[in-house]
Order: C-alpha cells, then sequence, then structure tokens
C-alpha cells in the first residue's frame, strides 16, 4: 500500500508541477498581453492629446481667419450657405436678407459672365484668385481681392467654395 501511495502522490506531484508550469506561462501571456494594452492605451491616449491640441490650434485659425477677412462659403451654383460678419458688413446686407441667395446679387450685370466662367473653374477643382468687382446692397461699386478654393471631401467630390476676400474699394478709388 505504501509504494500504491508513492506512486499516487508522484503523479499527483507531477500534474500539480504540469499545472503549474501552464499557470505560469498562461500568466507570463497575460502580463505581456496587459503590457501591450498599456502601451496601447498610452499611445491613444497620446493621439488623443494631439488632435485635441490641433483641434484647438485649427479652431484659433479659423476665428483668425473670421476676424481678419471677408469670408462665405457657396455651392458650386453659387447659392450661399455661409458668410461671416465682415461679409454682412462689407455688403450692408442683415442675415436673413441674402440667406439661401445666390452671389449673383453681389454682381453687376455686366460681370455676370465673369462669375459663370469663374463657377465652371472651381466646378472643374480650380482656385479662383484676382482682383473683383461686387455690389453692395445699396447698389454701391466694391473691389475685393478675392481667394476662391474648392472644399473637396474625402471622395474627392467638391462639397462647397470657400471664399476669402480683402476690401481694396479704398485703394482703387
Amino acid at each position: 500500500e505504501s509504494i500504491a501511495s508513492t506512486i499516487a502522490n508522484v503523479k499527483i506531484n507531477i500534474q500539480t508541477s504540469n499545472l503549474l508550469r501552464e499557470t505560469q506561462i498562461q500568466a507570463e501571456k497575460m502580463a505581456q498581453q496587459e503590457e501591450e494594452l498599456r502601451q496601447n492605451l498610452e499611445e491613444m491616449q497620446a493621439t488623443q492629446e494631439e488632435s485635441e491640441r490641433r483641434e484647438i490650434e485649427m479652431k484659433g485659425i479659423l476665428e483668425a481667419i473670421d476676424h481678419a477677412a471677408i469670408s462665405c462659403e457657396f455651392e458650386t451654383d453659387g447659392t450661399l450657405i455661409a458668410v461671416n460678419q465682415n461679409f454682412l458688413k462689407t455688403f450692408r446686407y442683415n442675415p436673413e436678407e441674402i440667406e439661401g441667395q445666390n452671389l449673383r446679387i453681389f454682381f453687376f450685370k455686366d460681370d455676370l459672365s465673369d462669375l459663370d466662367k469663374i463657377l465652371t473653374d472651381l466646378k472643374n477643382g480650380h482656385n479662383f484668385k484676382g482682383r473683383v468687382r461686387r455690389r453692395n446692397k445699396m447698389g454701391d461699386e466694391v473691389y475685393l481681392l478675392s481667394t476662391y478654393t474648392p472644399v473637396i471631401d474625402n471622395e474627392g467630390e467638391i462639397i462647397k467654395i470657400l471664399s476669402l476676400e480683402n476690401d481694396i474699394t479704398e485703394q482703387v478709388k
């Protein structure tokens, strides 16, 4: 009976030793996975912090542009989407007066063919830069140094046009 008991104890010790080894291997794997998760989490946090920093920086840039320039966004057919306060002040309109209007209301009849050419070029993805003549609500001439740029989405489609302009009427007249 003592031999049988010894053999049984040896078998139990071998099984225990094997289980202990397997448990240690699993513990090492889990520790390794835990370290990888920790590193991934640190990378994600760093990426998120960088993204937040860039978002704040971009917001500041956009606010600076909004304060410094006459700005509007419009569809490729010239329908206004949004304008800033400088735009409203320059053209002497209230927001509700130009909501949904086409850029044509700011053009003299003699200059409408210029608008058509500009819009065609913009639809083809080209930027426009140049001095332009527009008219305000009173019908007075307004001269602008303008840049129109197509805004393109992830699929390469033009979603709108961004216009940034500076009033140079005083220098022209």
